[in-house]
């Protein structure tokens, strides 16, 4: 992408850490220093196998592998479903949960992002 980006070190920002021209800082002084040093040197270029960490395909590769529910648990969801009194629980998870992140999961999901719906 031919730039510097500064961040704060913050467990949020650990992914953007791995990339050579990822900057992080965590006092006042480091920032000063990582903005100096990227005003006066020129950045890396992007190689293939970043570009791929930062592709909408490695993303949704990403996504899928974080949704993963090992088998125990699995098994244990399954029997809490079905349990009688579980039907009413599912319901109100469906309805609280998983349904107001139906269009958001629809675009992240999609083969083209941009051949969805905004």
């Amino acid at each position: 992408m031919g730039k510097f980006v500064i961040l704060p070190s913050h467990p949020s920002n650990d992914f953007f850490a791995q990339f050579p021209n990822c900057l992080t800082y965590a006092t006042k002084e480091e920032f000063v220093g990582n903005l100096y040093y990227a005003m006066t040197h020129a950045p890396e270029p992007l190689s293939e196998e970043y570009a791929h960490v930062l592709s909408w395909e490695a993303a949704t590769e990403r996504l899928i592998a974080a949704s993963c529910i090992p088998v125990k648990e699995a098994v244990l969801l399954e029997q809490a479903v079905s349990a009688d009194e579980a039907s009413i629980e599912v319901s109100i998870f469906v309805d609280k949960f998983l349904w107001p992140c139906y269009p958001l999961l629809t675009i992240l999901l999609a083969s083209d992002p941009s051949a969805t719906n905004r």
